[in-house]
């Protein structure tokens, strides 16, 4: 049977490249000697070729994460190697999922912020709420966006189901749609939206209890 035939783990090479972390990093990494930092030992193969598992991969992007905040290989080996490593790694791997999201978050809101912001300037009155609208129909469901401009543009208000109620409710919590929103109808109509969104979850619920 060929080694083609029984992959035991990842190559070098291929670490490299799914992780974005250099060859030089990664063999630094698994080197006891000097000038290394034996954050971990990957196992040797039958043919005496390194091959990296999950839980490897799992340090190096660690080693990855804590490397891009601009700590050296020594320092990441302290904060790893601790006295429960595979619990330690796991625990790491999801305070650093907590944070990304959180980074994630506030990227989305930024950029959905300068995006409407783009669609409003340098514009007519008109096409400034005709790209600012076009700017929300991309971001909300057809019947979300279509119940938001009759509330805000119709003079009769509508009167949405309760699944359309929710539906509502989830596109206004959408990172950043406040502006979007504001920049669309003027200054306030998020708040009279999320105004009368409440008003009518009230009635909803107040006719549900009679």
């Amino acid at each position: 049977m060929s080694e083609r035939d029984t992959p035991q783990g990842w190559k070098i090479s291929q670490v490299e490249r799914l992780i974005d972390l250099p060859r030089r990093d990664i063999q630094r990494a698994c080197y006891a000697g000097q000038g290394g930092a034996c954050i971990l030992e990957p196992a040797d193969s039958t043919w005496g070729k390194r091959f990296y598992s999950t839980d490897d991969i799992a340090k190096l992007m660690l080693v990855k994460l804590y490397k891009d905040q601009g700590y050296c290989l020594p320092e990441i080996r302290d904060l790893l190697n601790r006295s429960d490593e595979q619990a330690n790694v796991e625990k790491e791997l999801s305070v650093w999922k907590a944070r990304l999201e959180e980074e994630l978050l506030e990227i989305e809101l930024k950029l959905n912020r300068i995006l409407a912001l783009l669609a409003a300037l340098g514009s007519s009155e008109g096409a400034r709420i005709e790209a600012v609208g076009e700017h929300l129909r991309q971001r909300l469901p057809r019947e979300t966006f279509d119940m938001l401009k009759n509330t805000l543009f119709e003079t009769d208000a509508p009167h949405p189901t309760p699944e359309a109620l929710d539906a509502l409710s989830r596109g206004l919590d959408k990172p950043g749609i406040d502006l979007a929103i504001d920049l669309w109808a003027g200054p306030g109509s998020y708040d009279r939206i999320v105004n009368i969104f409440w008003d009518q979850q009230g009635k909803e619920r107040n006719g549900h209890q009679e």
